[in-house]
């Protein structure tokens, strides 16, 4: 056995670590302050998006040493509004993410994950709390707030379906989204300022969706969440190696992190193992794909409502695969390189 790998965090980041540390051999403890694994969610949908890699996304779990013992819905069809309640309907022929339960249910992917780590050999201390400071790996989640959904899991009569609307009025520089899944759905308003007026948004979204739609609410459970944006220099605080968000890594548009801490509990494992750099893993792998989703919020925060109602018409009338729209939005290019300083510089005080 090698030496001991001791991890603060028993989130996706800190178990992807921790998963693989101990199958190279390691003996690994994570620490959890909760009393079990996902406490920070009641059961609510997050999204794996599947637009950043070519190939599907859980095969790039597999990549990164994950067995997808965790079940998920793929989303392929989308029903897009403008401020004006306009309907878009966008569509891919490939997945354009996966919904996947978060929280303490049974088949989350915080207790799949979890379940592979103890299978793997993997210590997990719950109800603990250590000084990050002695860590190894830090994956204790987001320390800031940059953006906010409020929201309602419930019980309703709806079949299948993810719904969105862009509209400042109820989500400020964001969206507002209904989701459902096998009956249980999820309703958020999203914001990535006035995070005081939360509820108020909150209201505002299930006022405009039931404009939209006719759907019953049954056993509705209020919640929030919040990420945390940040491009580090470096994701190493002496000896502990930063992952997830308690980095910032996050897609800054979309807010769809997993994959991001996926990606970095994998590189420190990485590091650990082979004796390599972290901060230049990371930034290989990760910067890049960081700074576009950056420049993509600078210029999504540029729209307004007149900007949402054009964007919306244009993919109307021209009815692009969804994925590869966003591939070529997300992939880094020229474009990105040249804004990601103005950017940088605008949105310095929001977001540092």
């Amino acid at each position: 056995m090698k030496r001991r790998i001791t991890i603060a965090g028993a989130g996706i980041a800190g178990l992807t670590a921790a998963i693989n540390l101990a199958r190279w051999g390691y003996d690994v403890v994570v620490y959890e302050r909760s009393k079990n694994f996902g406490g920070r969610f009641i059961g609510d949908f997050q999204h794996l998006e599947n637009w950043t890699y070519d190939k599907d996304v859980l095969e790039v779990l597999k990549d990164r040493g994950l067995e997808i013992n965790f079940p998920y819905c793929p989303v392929k069809r989308m029903f897009f509004y403008t401020p004006s309640l306009k309907e878009v309907v966008v569509e891919s022929r490939k997945p354009l993410f996966y919904a996947i339960r978060r929280g303490c249910v049974e088949y989350s992917i915080d207790n799949c994950l979890g379940r592979q780590a103890l299978d793997a050999g993997v210590e997990i201390r719950f109800n603990s709390k250590i000084n990050r400071n002695s860590v190894d790996i830090d994956a204790t989640g987001p320390k800031k707030v940059s953006a906010l959904g409020v929201g309602i899991l419930f019980d309703t009569n709806l079949e299948d379906r993810v719904s969105v609307i862009f509209d400042d009025r109820i989500s400020p520089k964001s969206y507002a989204y209904f989701e459902v899944f096998d009956g249980k759905a999820a309703l958020v308003a999203s914001m990535v300022r006035d995070f005081k007026n939360g509820t108020k948004y909150l209201e505002r979204t299930l006022e405009r969706f039931k404009e939209i739609l006719d759907f019953k609410i049954l056993n509705a459970k209020k919640f929030s969440g919040f990420v945390y944006y940040n491009i580090p220099e470096s994701a190493r605080v002496g000896k502990r190696l930063l992952v997830g968000e308690a980095a910032g890594f996050q897609d800054w548009l979309a807010g769809f992190g997993m994959l991001y801490a996926v990606e970095s509990g994998f590189l420190a494992a990485k590091s650990i193992a082979e004796n390599k750099d972290y901060d230049e893993l990371w930034k290989e792998e990760l910067l890049c794909k960081l700074k576009s989703s950056k420049v993509n919020r600078f210029l999504f925060e540029l729209l307004g409502n007149i900007g949402y109602s054009i964007g919306l018409n244009i993919i109307s009338f021209f009815k692009p695969d969804l994925r590869n729209l966003l591939r070529m939005v997300y992939i880094p290019n020229v474009w990105h390189s040249i804004l990601y300083p103005v950017a940088s510089v605008i949105m310095r005080k929001r977001f540092s």
